[in-house]
């Protein structure tokens, strides 16, 4: 959410479930962050993000999301947004892979070159095959 964050709720996970209420009269994006996990340039997410629209929610997952699942009246939308963000994550992946194989003894001007580089050219690529893709495919989706 960059700079504008906002605070939705937070809650205390305590013996493995949380819980808490909010209203809203419109679509959102709800992040969830796992505090204390920090991710590094290329490591584990510390946050997942889902689509929803006024109604009832269920979420039931872990800490590492890999089977989080949210059900109720307010998730429509939320399968084609996954779907999507799932599209996007592989890019972020590649990005990941190719970076890596920056030498780690280039100066630190040059790394963030390559770096920049290697973001903007699988980007391109993403923008292709996933925005535009998804805009002339589903051009009344709700994404």
């Amino acid at each position: 959410m960059g700079g504008g964050r906002m605070d939705f709720d937070s809650a205390k996970v305590v013996k493995g479930v949380f819980s808490f209420k909010k209203v809203t009269k419109e679509p959102i994006i709800l992040t969830i962050e796992v505090k204390g996990k920090e991710p590094g340039r290329g490591g584990p997410r510390n946050y997942e993000s889902f689509y929803l629209n006024p109604g009832e929610v269920k979420m039931t997952g872990s800490s590492q999301f890999k089977k989080t699942h949210v059900s109720g009246s307010g998730t429509i939308g939320n399968k084609d947004y996954r779907a999507y963000l799932d599209s996007v994550n592989y890019y972020i992946s590649q990005i990941n892979a190719i970076n890596k194989a920056v030498p780690a003894n280039l100066p630190k001007e040059a790394k963030e070159a390559r770096y920049s580089k290697n973001m903007d050219s699988i980007f391109a690529v993403r923008d292709n095959r996933v925005f535009l893709k998804q805009i002339k495919e589903n051009p009344n989706s709700l994404l």
